[in-house]
Formats: structure tokens, C-alpha cells, sequence
């Protein structure tokens, strides 16, 4: 989900949708050093947190293109804090079973101004609430599924929704964000 998002002193544009996505913040800036700039990664569609989204940044004045300054994950809470001094970025997330995001970032910086903290909201690649068709067979390596249970209409998480799976007998409650694994 790209997003045009302008608040002083930083500018966030992606040419390709006009709807605002992310959500400003405040964190002091020391116009003396790198602007440390907070970012956190969210389910677009349930609000919750993706650990381990990764966020690659690259100056787009002077790296080539293949070449980042900057890859790392996101926390637990979808959370990751980077370094930057001015200049023009190119913001690239991505996360298993999400839809990438990528958009261009103009950091300006004055002294006493202050930094917005952007949150990034990644779209799953499969809506939830739709029916997903696994195939999966008896193996010595067990694997762990998981997904969303939501309100069709409202795309609420849906608390306790008991989910079963035919073949094995398997079952998974959904907790308070609606997520459940198995």
C-alpha cells in the first residue's frame, strides 16, 4: 500500500496512490548528528505488528542501484529504528505474505524541527477471511500454519474463532488480534 504522506521536515511520496497509509509521530532531532527514525510495520488490514518485516534503505543520490545502506527486521512489536542524515531514500519493506512496499523518502532536516515516526502498513497477499487451499502431506518435518480470523465486513480480528483442519484433526483458537497457529 503506497502512500503520499507530506509533514514537515520530512516529505514521503510514492507516485502510484494519492492515499495517505502512514501515521506521523513525534521524536526531537539533533540537526548535528544522523536522525535516528523510528519505523514500525503493521498488518494493514488487522493493525498487528509483523515481526521480522525487513526495512532496506537506499540514498538514491549516490549508491548504484542494486546497493543498500541499510537492511534490517523488525522487532516484536514491528519495530526498527534507523540512522539516517539528510538526503533522498528509497524505502523498500517486505515480509512473508505480504504484498512489498516501496516509496521514495526526502529527509530535510533544521535544527529544532521535529521527526515524524512512520508506520508502515503491509497488505497480506491473501485477504483474510478467505479460504485458503493447503495441500500439505504427513512428513518428518513438521511445519506451523497460521493466519488471521476477521470480520468479513468490518476486517475486525475475530477473538476464540475455533479453527480446524479437516485432514489432520488439528485445532487453533484465535487469540485477541484474531491470530491464530497451528
Amino acid at each position: 500500500m503506497s502512500a503520499i504522506l507530506v509533514i514537515s521536515p520530512v516529505i514521503v511520496r510514492a507516485a502510484n496512490n494519492p492515499t495517505a497509509n502512514r501515521h506521523a509521530g513525534t521524536a526531537s532531532i539533533d540537526s548535528s548528528q544522523p536522525v535516528r527514525y523510528p519505523i514500525q510495520v503493521l498488518d494493514a488490514e488487522t493493525g498487528i505488528a509483523i515481526e521480522g518485516a525487513t526495512v532496506r534503505w537506499q540514498n538514491v543520490e549516490n549508491d548504484p542501484p542494486d546497493h543498500f545502506d541499510f537492511s534490517g527486521s523488525t522487532g516484536k512489536d514491528g519495530r526498527i529504528i534507523l540512522s539516517l542524515l539528510p538526503g533522498r531514500y528509497a524505502v523498500e519493506t517486505t515480509a512473508n505474505g505480504y504484498k512489498p512496499t516501496c516509496c521514495r523518502l526526502v529527509l530535510q532536516i533544521a535544527e529544532g524541527m521535529s521527526m515524524p515516526k512512520v508506520i508502515e502498513n503491509l497488505t497480506p497477499l491473501k485477504l483474510p477471511g478467505e479460504v485458503l487451499d493447503l495441500n500439505a502431506r504427513q512428513a518428518d518435518n513438521l511445519a506451523t500454519i497460521g493466519g488471521y480470523v476477521v470480520d468479513a465486513t468490518t476486517r475486525r480480528p475475530i477473538v476464540g474463532a475455533q479453527v480446524k483442519f479437516q485432514k489432520t484433526g488439528a485445532t487453533a483458537q484465535s487469540d485477541s488480534g484474531g491470530f491464530f497457529s497451528v
